[in-house]
């Protein structure tokens, strides 16, 4: 009954949202990088089940004091993309909405502390009137990573290495985000296991198991995975074999076959599971543009090459003419009409086909050389969230309550979300219930796709539209932008605080 409640709750959350057709993400991966990740992985595979467990921190009585997030709002076809994971106003059966309720009850009794949300449709004005009255109305931005950044970059975060009792060697800090995400020794933008945002925003690929066996398939997906055989290549041979103009018009359009479904967005997490960034830190730990490095460079062409293949289905560049309002929707009944053997999708697609009728499993987004780089999947920069902690709050209660909800978090909220609402119900069996454990240990947060230098994220995204492949013209005319952007950005974060 919880379980059915629980899928009840989440998709009326998340059955409006549409996926967004823009993306970002990453920078060039140390081999050393990966290969821990792909120990941590096959690890994965044999570790008993985490018994729960919550920081040490002194014990605390806040004098029941409110501690207030702002989040964003949305509404209409957007409604899917409010956040859900931060109040919850009384136990209504609702597996969610409980674990939620349960958690904050828990901060209640144990720190004497009111957990409060204020959601807004304008956050950055919202922050930005806050800090300039001093008003002390928000204690952390829960909000957009292009809202987060934004005020970042002008001083209105507090840097979380500043922050008392915050320990990002915990499992309930994204160490990922942390290390991507940091800029001048200084980190005003962390991703926690209070969010729920992230995990629905992360890229991964659904396959059709009915197609695999009608086409006589002799690999197993899943195996190809975990023998790190699941690559660019291996994915366009298969889907080479079953694309097809189905009624032989000799046009290619939503009535055909097709082995590998997308949006545009896959251009870029395509690069980023294959290891390529937009920016990252050298061996000095100095950031910098690596779009053109050899082994990045090799992983975007390996990408756009995908995307340009006959047996590739861009939606965004089949339907955007002909279905303008509903391209998504007619894009996810093709692939429940068994009219695609892959599908690249954001977590949060997945509950859109519970009730289709062939079964299909859940992957990790396919690299250009697995062996090398694992499977990295990028967090949406356009659906993906944020945590700041405001200048205007007291930084020694913001440490300690982050550190504490985010710990219990993960056994409560977090374990409602993945292993009941996702694992037992939408990816249908304990092989995707394993992917999506690799699927948000490798998450990527690319901080050239997130600042946007030189627009080079927009540039790879757009460049599907045509087939193109010719990055170096991208590069060469935006090359000089995009590093006295980072200059200016590194210099900026320099002389905060």
């Amino acid at each position: 009954m919880k379980k059915n409640i629980c899928i009840l709750l989440v998709l009326f959350q998340l059955l409006s949202m549409t996926a967004c057709s823009e993306t970002a993400e990453t920078t060039e991966t140390d081999t050393s990088e990966v290969s821990a990740v792909q120990e941590t992985e096959a690890e994965a595979e044999t570790e008993p089940e985490e018994t729960e467990r919550m920081p040490d921190l002194p014990a605390k009585d806040f004098e029941g004091d409110n501690f207030v997030f702002l989040t964003r709002s949305m509404t209409g076809d957007w409604l899917a993309a409010n956040i859900m994971d931060i109040y919850a106003e009384e136990e209504n059966g609702e597996g969610l909405n409980d674990a939620v309720f349960q958690r904050n009850m828990y901060m209640a009794d144990t720190y004497n502390l009111v957990i409060e949300e204020i959601k807004s449709d304008d956050c950055n004005s919202a922050i930005r009137t806050s800090v300039a009255a001093q008003d002390k109305a928000f204690d952390v931005s829960y909000v957009a990573v292009e809202t987060a950044i934004a005020n970042a970059g002008v001083g209105n975060f507090l840097n979380y290495y500043n922050l008392e009792h915050i320990n990002f060697s915990q499992p309930w800090w994204d160490s990922n985000a942390a290390e991507s995400l940091e800029i001048a020794g200084k980190l005003y933008v962390a991703v926690n296991d209070i969010m729920l945002a992230n995990n629905n925003a992360t890229s991964a690929v659904l396959f059709n198991k009915q197609m695999i066996e009608d086409y006589g398939f002799m690999e197993n997906p899943y195996d190809l995975v975990r023998d790190y055989e699941w690559s660019i290549d291996k994915i366009t041979e298969m889907s080479t074999s079953v694309s097809n103009d189905t009624d032989g018009n000799g046009i290619y359009d939503e009535h055909d076959t097709y082995g590998f479904m997308a949006y545009r967005d896959a251009s870029l997490s395509l690069f980023h599971s294959s290891g390529g960034r937009i920016a990252a830190k050298d061996a000095e730990g100095n950031l910098t543009i690596t779009l053109m490095q050899e082994t990045t460079y090799d992983a975007l062409i390996a990408s756009l090459t995908l995307m340009a293949e006959k047996s590739t289905f861009n939606l965004h560049k089949v339907l955007e003419a002909s279905h303008p309002n509903d391209l998504y929707s007619v894009s996810e009944n093709m692939f429940r009409s068994n009219q695609g053997l892959f599908y690249w999708i954001l977590i949060h697609d997945i509950q859109k086909f519970r009730d289709m009728e062939a079964d299909f499993g859940v992957l990790p987004v396919p690299s250009a050389d697995p062996q090398m780089y694992g499977y990295g999947c990028n967090v949406n920069q356009y659906h993906g969230c944020l945590m700041s902690v405001l200048t205007t709050a007291n930084p020694a209660q913001a440490g300690y309550v982050l550190e504490a909800m985010s710990a219990k978090s993960r056994y409560t909220v977090q374990e409602e979300y993945y292993n009941i609402c996702l694992d037992r119900k939408y990816s249908r069996d304990e092989d995707s219930s394993e992917m999506l454990d690799i699927i948000f240990d490798n998450r990527v947060y690319d901080v050239g796709a997130y600042y946007t230098f030189g627009n080079f994220s927009w540039d790879i995204i757009y460049m599907t539209m045509t087939d193109n492949t010719d990055i170096a013209s991208i590069y060469k005319k935006s090359e000089k932008v995009a590093n006295k952007t980072l200059e200016r950005l590194v210099k900026n974060y320099s002389e905060l605080d």
